[in-house]
This record gives structure tokens, C-alpha cells and sequence, in this order.
């Protein structure tokens, strides 16, 4: 089985895969693949649980080179959450043309996104390999950004599945993620971004990788 730091690089290169786990998973994980039980669900948010450090990735649609920015976030044990406190809108600006979005963008401060984690049957709990789906609690982020003495409203489009640019065509990317050995690596998709009620496609997903 592919470790997350090989998975890391994998997509850093922009080798968009339908699912990490098509990617990660053999024929001894095969066999231990099942449908969890509550109790098993309940275990695997348990140990997922607390508070990483990592960095959220994409790649710039202009160099076509990994970026990153520094990111923390928390996972709660008592409701499945999923919160970064201070996620880096800015980084939205490599997926659109625009210069006065892009320029608005990078003003964005202090927006929280939250979502939830739902255990997913290919669970290889024996090796401490665990997988899930993070679906956001809204399908938009909303805030305001302030600009030279001008306010502007911006909508953030979420999805748990999308199509997206790559080196070999187009490919759909779902909103799952794994978790190993005190690792987490998951999707954030982002379908578009509205500023003013002018609305903005992206093309590249946003993914995040962290350790407790």
C-alpha cells in the first residue's frame, strides 16, 4: 500500500486519480475492505481526532508548480467536525483569470471552513489505514472582503465531486480523504468563486495534508 507522503507528491504533480483509494489500495487491502459498523465509525473519528499542522496544496494554474500555504485545523471527536479556522481563500487566485478577483482575493482574511467526516467502508482499521469522505456543512462559504474602502461580497462554491483539468485529460475528483499513522490527507473542492454576484469556475482542487 502507497503511503500518504507518496500520495502527497502524487498529487502535487497534479496526477489526478477518481478516488485516493484506487490509488492507495491493493489486493491484502481488498481483503480487508468492509462496510463499517456505528461502533467502528465512532473508533475511526476517535482516533482521527485533535489538532494538525500541515499545509493546504493546489497547483498554480500559471506555472503549473505545486503551491502551498502553512494551515492548522482540528478534527472533533464529539460531532465529526472538521475546522479550519483561518483557510487561505488568497489561494483560490491561482484558478481564475480575472486580475481584479485575483487582487480581491488576496485580501481575504480570517474565513473558517467546517466540515464533516464520514468513515468510508474501505477500512483497513487492522493497519491503522483508515478513509472517509469530508463533506462540507454548507455549500458556500460566505464572508465579505474589504478593498481600498470598498466592501465585497464573496461566495466560495463547495462540492463533494467535480471534473478537473489534468496532464491526461479531464478526471473526476471526489471530496474523500485518508488518515494513517497520526496523517491526514484530504480533498477540499471548490467549484467557483462569486464576487459581487459575478461568478468565477475553478479548475483546481485544493487538498490538505497534516499531522498531529
Amino acid at each position: 500500500m502507497e503511503n500518504l507522503k507518496k500520495l502527497m507528491m502524487l498529487l502535487a504533480c497534479m496526477g489526478i486519480v477518481a478516488t485516493f483509494t484506487s490509488c492507495l489500495s491493493d489486493d491484502d487491502d481488498d481483503k480487508d475492505a468492509n462496510i463499517l459498523t456505528p461502533a467502528q465509525k465512532s473508533a475511526q473519528i476517535f482516533e482521527m481526532a485533535g489538532t494538525y499542522n500541515g499545509f493546504v496544496y493546489t497547483t498554480s494554474d500559471k506555472t503549473m508548480k505545486p503551491d502551498s500555504i502553512a494551515c492548522t485545523w482540528h478534527v472533533s471527536a464529539t460531532d465529526s467536525v472538521l475546522t479550519i479556522p483561518n483557510f487561505p481563500v488568497a489561494m483560490l487566485a491561482n484558478g481564475i483569470n480575472d486580475s481584479i478577483a485575483r487582487k480581491n482575493l488576496l485580501k481575504a482574511v480570517g474565513v473558517t471552513f467546517k466540515g464533516s467526516l464520514h468513515p468510508y467502508y474501505n477500512n483497513n482499521h487492522t493497519k491503522g489505514y483508515y478513509t472517509f469522505w469530508l463533506l462540507a456543512n454548507d455549500d458556500k462559504m460566505e464572508f465579505t472582503i474589504e478593498d481600498e474602502g470598498e466592501s465585497h461580497n464573496v461566495k466560495v462554491g463547495l462540492a463533494y465531486q467535480m471534473y478537473v483539468n489534468a496532464s491526461l485529460g479531464n478526471a473526476v475528483v471526489y471530496s474523500v480523504g485518508e488518515y494513517m499513522s497520526d496523517q491526514m490527507l484530504s480533498y477540499i473542492l471548490v467549484k467557483d468563486v462569486a464576487i459581487d454576484n459575478k461568478t468565477f469556475t475553478t479548475y483546481w482542487p485544493l487538498y490538505i495534508y497534516g499531522k498531529k
